[in-house]
């Protein structure tokens, strides 16, 4: 449309689901023990930068009941 004439090619958004497919309940389960994770996960994924709200989410887990079993799983 805007004029560009050499050869390209559209990769669409693929996921392998032969190789990726969601956990049964007992493999979650079985993986969470095995990281030392306890039954409620709360998790981040992403940036850990203060748009991300990531302070509030700090500021959450602080307020937690300390008998509430939970563990926190950030990835950044």
């Amino acid at each position: 449309e805007k004029g560009f004439t050499k050869q390209s090619s559209v990769f669409p958004f693929f996921v392998d689901s032969e190789r990726f497919q969601p956990l049964t309940l007992s493999e979650k389960r079985l993986q969470q023990k095995q990281k030392g994770l306890k039954p409620f996960v709360i998790g981040f994924m992403g940036r850990w930068t203060p748009e991300k709200g990531c302070s509030l989410l700090m500021r959450v887990l602080e307020s937690l009941p300390a008998d509430l079993p939970w563990s926190a799983l950030i990835m950044g």
